[in-house]
């Protein structure tokens, strides 16, 4: 399954990404990737990442609409 990502951002090889919920908002996850491909890290990321906290998320991606936001 590929992922629609809204965004990321990165501490080195740790990422938070945001995706799509399926049209039902969206979330986000951090997590680990290898540091040689952002579009794969991104994906690594969205289906193995640990799921962020509503204020973590919101902190992160200010652009993404924050009554969207899903646990």
């Amino acid at each position: 399954m590929e992922y629609r990502v809204l965004g990321s951002i990165w501490f080195g090889k740790i990422g938070i990404v945001a995706i799509d919920s399926n049209g039902h908002g969206w979330k986000a996850y951090i997590g680990i990737g290898t540091g040689l491909d952002l579009t794969g890290d991104e994906q690594i990321i969205a289906s193995k990442g640990v799921p962020v906290g509503q204020a973590i998320a919101l902190a992160a991606f200010s652009e993404l609409e924050p009554t969207e936001f899903k646990n």
